[in-house]
């Protein structure tokens, strides 16, 4: 994200709450809009700062012909792992990527 986002902290947090909990710390439902510009690499800072691991927020829910509560369509697509017409996105390998790990 660009600098002043809402994630710059986020690295510190986590590294904070192990120090201070002494506990492992994971990133729950997260998810990102494909369609921005200056996406983060959220992952990569979580390991850095010593999270346990990333759980992103339902990477598939895009409009379908189904609807949700207020009758339209997934007001979420854009932060899916998948583009408008459901193909996969180079996102999806977050899960597979080669990432580096402190010793």
């Amino acid at each position: 994200m660009r600098n002043g986002g809402a994630y710059d902290d986020l690295p510190a947090l986590v590294s904070g709450f192990k120090t201070r909990y002494n506990k492992r710390v994971m990133i729950l439902e997260t998810a990102y809009p494909w369609t921005k510009d200056g996406s983060l690499d959220l992952t990569q800072k979580m390991i850095a700062a010593g999270a346990s691991g990333i759980i992103y927020w339902e990477p598939a829910w895009i409009t379908s012909q189904m609807k949700d509560l207020w009758n339209t369509g997934s007001s979420w697509e854009n932060s899916t792992l998948f583009d408008f017409e459901g193909t996969v996105l180079p996102s999806f390998r977050f899960m597979t990527y080669p990432y580096d790990f402190p010793d």
